[in-house]
C-alpha cells in the first residue's frame, strides 16, 4: 500500500486533500490529535446515508442537519439615505 494521501504529497502535484485544505484555510490540522500533537490515520470513510443516520444516532447526535434559515436582508437597503440626497462622497 502506497503512501497516505491524506498527509503526503508530491512538490508540483496539484492534488490537495480535504485535510490539507482544511489546514491552509482555516489553520486547523484535522489529522493532529488534540492530546498528544502526533499525526493520525483515516481508518474508513463512510458513505451510505443509512449507515452515516445509525451511527449518529447510536452516539446521540441528530441525524438530519438543522432546517435552512431565511436569508436575512441586504444591510444596505436599510440606511438612512434620503433619497433626493445622494451619499456623501468617501
Amino acid at each position: 500500500m502506497g503512501p497516505n494521501r491524506a498527509t503526503t504529497r508530491n512538490a508540483g502535484e496539484r492534488y490537495y486533500s480535504w485535510a490539507e485544505l482544511m489546514r491552509r484555510v482555516s489553520a486547523i490540522d484535522l489529522l493532529e490529535c488534540p492530546r498528544c500533537q502526533a499525526r493520525m490515520k483515516i481508518l474508513a470513510q463512510i458513505h451510505p446515508p443509512d449507515a452515516t443516520r445509525k451511527i449518529l444516532q447510536c452516539f446521540g447526535l441528530p441525524a438530519r442537519p438543522p432546517p435552512l434559515a431565511l436569508a436575512r436582508p441586504d444591510p444596505q437597503e436599510s440606511l438612512p439615505f434620503d433619497s433626493d440626497e445622494a451619499p456623501p462622497p468617501d
